[in-house]
This record gives C-alpha cells, structure tokens and sequence, in this order.
C-alpha cells in the first residue's frame, strides 16, 4: 500500500508542474494533430456537421456530438487532425474539445483524494500448520496439493 500512495504522490506532485490546461505528452500529441491539419480542406455540410477531404477521402466531422468518421476522437479522446482543420476554421479553442480526463483540473481531483487501506475482515488467515481458519474460529484444510511421490513406471 505503501508503494502505491507513494506513486500516486509523485503523479500527483507531477501534475503541478504542467504549464499547459494538458500533460505534456497529451499536448505533444495534439500539436501533432494541429500541424497535420494544415493541408486539410474543411466544408460545412449538414447543420453542424462539415466534410474535410484529406486529399485521398472525404470524412464527415460532427462537432455537437463530437464525432469523426475516422473515429479517433471517439477512442481517444483527443481531436483527431480532422477535427482540428473544422476547429481551425471555425476559431475555436481546441482545449475546448478535449476529453475531460486530460485536463489538469481532473487530475488534481483524481490525485487528491486519499486512500485508506480496505478492511480485511473476511479473509482467511494461514496458520502454522498450514491450514487456513477464518474470523470466527472455523479451521479448513490446506489448500496446497497433497505430498506425494510419483508412481514408478511410464506415466
């Protein structure tokens, strides 16, 4: 338990030292995005929803329901360069489509929060003759395999 508090310390301790509303491997990964959506053209198509050609395909962006046919904003989280072409057009702030659990102000809350070791109440406890005897007293065998030799021969 003690490796595990002193882990979630040092993300925690971590996390105060970004410098951007994201980690730093999230916003490697979305600047990433932004610069290969540059050569992306981007057009509206139906209410809310634009067409972005890649040069090789036509893809369909929904901003209100944050989709992409391509889905990688859907798996991931982050806008894909497809989503970010539609955000760069429209002027928006890309923090702004960003999964939540990237952001900063999440982390802190999942990071603060102390943790207090689980009762173990109902679990068995091994005694010295190797059999196990549960809180109220109740005594059961073993739960290793039996000792014994092998028959001679081929098996």
């Amino acid at each position: 338990m003690d490796k595990l508090v002193a882990m979630l310390d040092t993300h925690m301790r971590g996390t105060d030292k970004w410098k951007s509303v994201v980690g730093p491997k999230t916003e490697e990964n979305l600047m990433s995005n932004i610069m290969r959506s540059a050569p992306i053209t981007v057009m509206p198509y139906l209410g809310g929803t634009f067409k972005v050609f890649t040069g090789d395909v036509y893809l369909v962006v929904d901003m209100q329901q944050h989709k992409c046919t391509c889905l990688t904003w859907q798996m991931s989280g982050l806008p894909c360069p497809h989503v970010c072409a539609v955000i760069r057009t429209l002027r928006h702030d890309v923090y702004d489509y960003i999964d939540p659990c990237f952001k900063v102000s999440t982390q802190h809350l999942i990071y603060s929060g102390q943790f207090q070791p689980l009762p173990t109440h109902n679990m068995l406890k091994v005694c010295e003759a190797g059999t196990l005897q549960d809180g109220q007293g109740n005594v059961f065998p073993s739960l290793q395999p039996p000792q014994v030799r092998r028959p001679p021969g081929r098996p």
